[in-house]
């Protein structure tokens, strides 16, 4: 299920927003549903893990859980530890183990095992077994109460150690805490066959994988479920080829927040894993399953399409050429006669063409397939998203509710937002899905477009601009916004360069031959430039229709809307957003301009508005 990388990206995200090697477990509970739930305390807000060594699962999560709990082995040794000082929360190099050192006086270890039929020990501090959630013996491990606690053997992922034990495919799968989806798929992408592995296959393997490692590392993912024709799940932190996944099932979901990753999961996919859908609803999910997996097949299709087209052009006479020997009946092609195509072979791809008719004429026909199947996507999509909505809403309702009394949002609220000087609405994407959803659906001929002058920007919306001549000052809050939720922030510039165009300077046609990735957009005609913009947001409070709402905007906007005296001051730096949020929501609650019982609203909604990587000082506007 969760996959060693996608273990390691999952506890990089959580410890750049939370401080979990200074953290406290509060409780340990065990669910009758066969899971646990580690209740942590630590300075940037408390969370919540949830642990299922059956499954292999291990995921943060953000809403209340409510089965009903028993008594196991685990839960009960935990009874006597409340409140205990966690000093180390790890992961055992590259396994899927995650070990959590304990206690201050008695120190104690805790080693979650998330391979086989899985595992929850604990030791004392010279790893001898005080108790473990199952207790086996085989030739190589003895897992007992008094046992030593012994690794499973593990390989140092180093070239070294590598190339001295493998020898063939089947040796990688042996000895690497890799998941074998991603050992196949880097077999895939090198175009290593055979069984057997050369010296030179082997070193291309092992820098592969430290690129996976590393890109990692570098918070570069992306939450990936994927689920396989045998209805088997698989979580990765990156996004594989759509050809390599469809020769083995599909994606299911993928967003690079792993707070929303946590939502989709615990609400629309753990309830299934568990069981726990009646009839009505695993039918429509098994409709679902099928429509995702047309959805693959066809957006794939289009993608091969849309990378043909263009260059039939520079074929017209060959083109004109098979069509007459197809008339001659002389042709090799592969033809279909009940409806007069011709399947054309380019670049490895096959596209169809009528033959009854001139070559412009049969292009045109393969331009009106991909208009027809956009238009498939589009229906399909939608449809999807209907069914999920159904099926989620009766679905989670099982085992969680809402953590939190939840803050009301209007719909803007859902990307990066703010309100300029003179009251017009600003909105942004947040990733590349949404960059492409707001282009789309919000922008309009009266708007103004904003985007940083690098790659890694979000597409910003200056709502009615146009139309209604907004002033210079709230063109510069808008491309406020754009620099300071750049890339420009996490590579700790100081100021960037921002330009705007007009909604229909917008196209997604690119030059023939290339290809838009989702959420990019060709800009024709004139870009406008606004230079030296500084990257630094100010954040305040503000009233929305009566309720107090944190505001985050260029310092004219702050002054014209907060009604706090005291704002933050925020530039690129190096504090975790976590510990920035906390403190910004601690202020305000201690100044009585925000309610605690929305305490955990107000900082799930911060934490993923505040930039990462940023320094914050306190400064008076009045």
């Amino acid at each position: 299920m969760f996959t060693s990388l996608a273990i390691r990206a999952l506890l990089n995200d959580l410890k750049k927003d939370y401080d979990l090697n200074a953290a406290r477990i509060l409780s340990l509970k065990y669910s009758k549903l066969g899971y646990y739930i580690m209740k942590l305390y630590t300075f940037t807000g408390r969370l919540n893990l949830l642990i299922d060594t059956k499954n292999k699962i291990f995921l943060p999560v953000f809403l209340k859980e409510k089965s009903e709990k028993i008594e196991n082995t685990i839960s009960n040794f935990f009874k006597k530890t409340s409140n205990i000082k966690i000093n180390k929360f790890d992961q055992i190099d590259l396994e899927r183990i995650l070990y959590i050192d304990i206690g201050f006086k008695n120190r104690y270890k805790i080693f979650i095992e998330l391979f086989g039929k899985g595992n929850f020990v604990v030791t004392n501090e010279d790893n001898i077994i005080l108790v473990a959630e199952y207790e086996y013996e085989t030739q190589k491990r003895r897992v007992r109460k008094g046992s030593e606690y012994i690794f499973p053997k593990l390989i140092d992922l180093n070239y070294t150690d590598l190339s001295n034990v493998v020898r063939e495919k089947s040796d990688l799968f042996r000895y690497l805490p890799i998941d074998p989806f991603t050992l196949n798929y880097i077999l895939y992408k090198l175009e290593i066959v055979g069984t057997k592995l050369s010296e030179n296959d082997l070193e291309k393997i092992y820098n592969h994988l430290v690129l996976i490692i590393n890109q990692i590392d570098r918070g570069d993912i992306n939450y990936v479920v994927i689920k396989d024709y045998k209805n088997k799940y698989t979580v990765l932190p990156y996004t594989p080829d759509q050809e390599y996944v469809s020769k083995y099932g599909l994606i299911l979901y993928k967003n690079k927040d792993y707070r929303e990753f946590s939502e989709y999961f615990v609400k629309e996919l753990y309830p299934a894993i568990l069981n726990l859908t009646d009839s009505k609803y695993r039918k429509i999910q098994e409709t679902i399953l099928k429509m995702e997996d047309e959805l693959a097949k066809l957006n794939k299709k289009l993608e091969d399409y849309q990378m043909v087209a263009p260059s039939l052009y520079s074929k017209i006479d060959e083109l004109y050429k098979i069509f007459d020997e197809i008339k001659q009946g002389k042709t090799h092609y592969k033809i279909d006669t009940k409806n007069k195509l011709v399947y054309i072979k380019v670049n490895d791809l096959e596209v169809p063409l009528p033959y009854n008719q001139n070559p412009y004429k049969a292009i045109g026909y393969l331009y009106d397939e991909i208009k027809r199947m956009k238009k498939g996507v589009r229906k399909l999509n939608d449809k999807i998203n209907e069914l999920r909505a159904s099926v989620g809403k009766e679905v989670y309702k099982t085992i969680f509710l809402d953590a939190y009394i939840s803050l009301k949002k209007k719909w803007f609220e859902k990307y990066i937002w703010s309100i300029s000087t003179n009251d017009f609405l600003i909105i942004g994407g947040k990733d590349a899905r949404t960059n492409e959803l707001i282009i789309k659906k919000y922008a309009t001929e009266d708007d103004i477009i904003f985007h940083a002058d690098i790659r890694g920007s979000p597409f910003v919306i200056l709502k009615e601009g146009l139309s209604k001549n907004a002033d210079y000052i709230d063109m510069y809050d808008a491309a406020y916004i754009t620099a300071s939720y750049s890339k420009a922030w996490q590579l700790g510039l100081s100021s960037i360069a921002v330009y705007y165009v007009k909604k229909d300077q917008l196209s997604k046609h690119p030059p023939t031959g290339e290809y838009l990735r989702t959420g990019s957009f060709m800009i024709y005609g004139k870009r406008n430039y606004i230079k030296g913009v500084p990257l630094v947001l100010y954040i305040a409070i503000t009233q929305i229709d009566n309720f107090n709402k944190i505001f985050i905007g260029s310092e004219s906007a702050v002054k014209k809307h907060s009604i706090a005296r005291e704002v933050f001051r925020l530039i690129p730096g190096d504090f975790p957003r976590g510990s920035v949020a906390k403190k910004i929501i601690d202020y305000y609650l201690s100044k009585n301009y925000l309610d605690k019982k929305y305490y955990e609203a107000y900082y799930n909604d911060l934490i993923t508005r505040v930039p990462p990587n940023s320094y914050y000082s306190i400064i008076k506007l009045f």
